[in-house]
């Protein structure tokens, strides 16, 4: 057994090492996530390109974005918040063991769906 300053200097090293393999675990289910979201921009981006692309109007282009920021704002948000709602509900009936309750959450999320 090593002294107590001894014991100190090897703290910073292994909680740099700890620090450093719970960053690993989290871009592991990070990276996923980003490029999805990134593809996502990435696919509205190239919808406002191919109209800007063939029909170089400004007031097109405009009312392009006006839609596309239209259907981002109400469907897309919407959708995305459900889903969240969605995952949080399902992994709390399966950890409290009524997984028969996950169609009940599907369907009312399906009803808050219907106006958007």
């Amino acid at each position: 057994v090593g002294s107590a300053a001894e014991m100190c200097a090897d703290v910073p090293t292994r909680t740099l090492s700890v620090v450093a393999k719970e960053a690993r675990i989290i871009l592991r289910f990070t990276l996923p996530l980003m490029l999805r979201m990134y593809l996502r921009c990435a696919a509205d981006r190239l919808a406002i390109a191919w109209v800007g692309h063939y029909d170089a109007t400004p007031d097109h282009i405009a009312g392009a974005l006006l839609g596309k920021m239209y259907s981002n704002i109400t469907g897309l948000s919407i959708g995305i918040g459900i889903a969240l709602g969605v995952s949080t509900y399902a992994s709390q009936n399966h950890g409290r063991g009524e997984d028969r309750r996950n169609g009940e959450v599907l369907r009312q999320c399906g009803k808050a769906m219907v106006p958007a």
